[in-house]
This record gives C-alpha cells, structure tokens and sequence, in this order.
C-alpha cells in the first residue's frame, strides 16, 4: 500500500507537469483529468489504510484537507483552459 501511495503520488505532479508541456488545452486538460484520477487514487488507499487501522483519522482528516486543496487546485486550473467538457469541475 505504501508503495501504491507513493507511485500515485508522484504521478500527480508528472501529470501536471508533462500536460503543462503539451501544445494544445485539449492536451492538458487530458493530462489534469490524470492527475486528479491518481489523486483520487491517494485518497482512496488512505480510506482503505484507516479502515485497517494503519493510520490514526486525525492524520487522515489532516491529509484530507490538503488533498481536497490540491483537488481544487488542479480543477481551477483545467477551468482556465480553452476545454468545454471535463471531468474534473472539483466545486465545494
């Protein structure tokens, strides 16, 4: 699980930071839209990790927060691009 964690972590900031690279909107939104998936892959692992008692919930509620952050981060960011359709309008 640990090693999950880590792997969708750091695919988070790649996928932010090759879709930044791309030449079209279209290309990054793509490549957002796999960020916030791996994001909500991180998330998921630490619910599965705090139903198993691996991690007390006042460091996941911690976590949360920054997640949904980065969550929020990531959509403002895709709603700036020239893209109609994505799956990642995070709104609170």
């Amino acid at each position: 699980m640990t090693s999950q964690v880590k792997r969708a972590s750091v695919s988070i900031s790649s996928n932010i930071s090759e879709g930044s690279g791309r030449n079209s909107d279209k290309d990054f939104a793509h490549f957002l839209e796999q960020a916030y998936g791996s994001l909500m892959e991180v998330a998921s692992l630490f619910y599965l990790a705090l139903d198993e008692a691996y991690v007390a919930e006042r460091d996941v509620d911690l976590l949360f927060d920054d997640l949904e952050k980065l969550a929020a981060g990531i959509a403002a960011l895709n709603r700036s691009l020239a893209v109609k359709e994505s799956k990642t309008r995070f709104r609170r």
